[in-house]
This record gives C-alpha cells, structure tokens and sequence, in this order.
C-alpha cells in the first residue's frame, strides 16, 4: 500500500463510493458529490490523500489543523471493507501524518467510515 495526493479522477471515484448496511450513512447524495468534489480541490487548510493497494484506490485521509493539532478524517472504500480494517487504515494513517507533517504529536481522529 501507498499514499499520494487524492488527483481528480480518484476524487471522482471517491464521491461515488456507495456503502450498505449500517455503513450507508456514508454516502454522499446526488447533490453533496459535487460540493465534496470542490471541497476536496479548495484552498481550505483540507489535504487529501489517496490510499492505494497497486492502484487501486481503497481509502481516503483528509488532514487538517484546528488550533495546530494534525487532526484525520479516514474513509475507507466500500470493496476495501473486509480487506482492510478501518483500524489499519487509522494507523496507517496517522503514521503518514506524522511523518508527511514532521509532526511527533498525536494525531487527533475527527472522523472513520465506515465505523
């Protein structure tokens, strides 16, 4: 598995991402994809990041940094569920904080999906 920056077209994929279940929750409705898509590509203090299995997207890592605390949103693709634990990915997650921050702090979890 690796991290990049989240590129539009993985974007793209990511806003369609459609849970069941209990998980549903997470999806976003047909009028939330395309303000998730701008918010995604604004200059808000929001990073992004792609976590990819070969190339295969299978979740997504926001960070941002309310009052300088590395704060970490994690969403884990509905085809990764089973493959990978959400408690993987907030780990691998917040190893890349850290270390693409230089930040030894912990990293404050704001929000996982699907819990």
């Amino acid at each position: 598995m690796h991290i990049e920056a989240l590129n539009r077209l993985q974007a793209a994929e990511y806003v369609k991402w459609h849970y069941f279940g209990d998980a549903s929750r997470a999806n976003l409705n047909d009028d939330q994809q395309p303000d998730e898509f701008t918010e995604i590509f604004a200059d808000n203090g929001l990073d992004y990041f792609a976590v990819l299995a070969q190339d295969d997207l299978i979740g997504v890592l926001s960070f941002e940094f309310p009052n300088g605390q590395i704060t970490m949103n994690a969403k884990l693709a509905p085809e990764a569920i089973g493959m990978l634990k959400t408690s993987e990915l907030v780990q691998l997650g917040t190893e890349f904080g850290q270390a693409h921050y230089h930040d030894d702090d912990a990293v404050q979890i704001a929000s996982v999906s699907p819990a």
